[in-house]
């Protein structure tokens, strides 16, 4: 073998890596200076604003300008504006997340003075309605036992009114009948008898 043929064998393989791999590393390199440098040509920015007025003639009205309004430029690092929208973000979660931390849940001593609210309310409805069933009673009572005054007032008039106008001739029946007619408060039954007596003479 020859050191041609080794050369060939051997070495040729690696040269062509190694030239192979700096031909990639040179394309990176400009790749990454481009982006880096921030720098833009003034044919690149002619081709945008003839885009920007080609998309303008398309979308405009008589009433607006004939040349397309140039874009907002912000002269801010890239730094500022994404720690700006950074702050915004957390601004929002924030305020999303904010009433989700003012809830909380009870304490004990607040579960406590709930139920004794919950339990004073309960007793005072008690007490009411028992004051109210009470005084319905009393009212019916007081009602009821005015009609019985009534009802034995106007049974004593009647009494009173009979007694004159029959002509009573039983000694019997006209001692009933003052019995009756001074008793009768007392004993109901002994007036009704005498009245059911004085109907039948």
């Amino acid at each position: 073998m020859s050191y041609k043929s080794v050369f060939l064998l051997v070495l040729l393989p690696i040269l062509l890596k190694i030239i192979f791999i700096m031909k990639y590393m040179v394309y990176f390199q400009t790749i990454k200076f481009k982006m880096s440098s921030g720098f833009i040509s003034e044919n690149e920015l002619a081709e945008k604003r003839r885009c920007r007025q080609e998309e303008w003639e398309k979308v405009r009205r008589p009433d607006q300008p004939l040349e397309a309004p140039e874009e907002e430029y912000d002269h801010r690092s890239l730094f500022e504006r994404l720690q700006e929208q950074k702050q915004k973000r957390e601004f929002e979660y924030e305020e999303a997340h904010r009433l989700k931390h003012m809830i909380k849940g009870l304490d004990d001593d607040e579960v406590e003075f709930l139920d004794l609210v919950d339990r004073s309310k309960l007793e005072e409805e008690r007490k009411k309605s028992a004051e109210e069933a009470r005084e319905m009673a009393d009212f019916r009572n007081a009602v009821a036992s005015l009609q019985e005054q009534s009802l034995e007032q106007r049974i004593q008039q009647e009494i009173k009114s009979k007694v004159a106008t029959v002509p009573i001739t039983n000694r019997f029946c006209q001692y009933l009948i003052r019995n009756c007619a001074s008793k009768c408060t007392s004993n109901r039954i002994t007036m009704y008898w005498c009245l059911a007596w004085n109907f039948l003479q």
